[in-house]
């Protein structure tokens, strides 16, 4: 089938044939898909500027032209990152955990203008990588995550 999508922002255009798709994998997307309204509700109760959100939902917006077909992969996109982000608590708490302590630490007077840039960073991938080695040991919650990454893998072109 041939992918077609086009940029809102500057005009450019993308086409590409993906030999793997077809109309009954399209089918299979709908599944696991959360209504517009709950997708607005996460994202209103997000901590975030209202710039981040705005991006979150342009992306959620984002449509390609599969074939004759109109469709919202942005939606496929951010629901499955909401489903991820709330099947994942542990590295989302590690993210968060090692931003603050990153941040605590680049607010320390004198030193802190110092180890700060290397700090924060350093302690939001160690909370990561500590969040994430938690969570994937569930096997379950592994095999999840294969199958949401295999649903993905028809959109690749030739």
């Amino acid at each position: 089938m041939l992918l077609r999508a086009e940029n809102r922002d500057d005009g450019t255009r993308f086409e590409k044939e993906a030999p793997g798709l077809n109309e009954d994998i399209l089918g299979n997307f709908a599944s696991g898909i959360l209504s517009e309204r709950k997708v607005r509700e996460f994202v209103d109760n997000l901590d975030w500027s209202a710039d981040a959100k705005l991006l979150l939902m342009r992306a959620y917006d984002a449509t390609i032209f599969v074939g004759k077909t109109v469709f919202k992969i942005g939606r496929f996109i951010v629901c499955s990152a909401i489903r991820l982000a709330s099947t994942f608590p542990k590295t989302t708490f590690g993210i968060v955990a090692g931003a603050i302590l990153g941040s605590l630490v680049a607010g320390i007077p004198l030193i802190g203008f110092v180890l700060g840039p290397i700090a924060t960073p350093l302690a939001i991938i160690l909370g990561t990588l500590w969040g994430a080695l938690e969570d994937i040991s569930d096997a379950a919650l592994r095999q999840e995550v294969k199958g949401e990454v295999k649903r993905f893998d028809s959109f690749r072109t030739a």
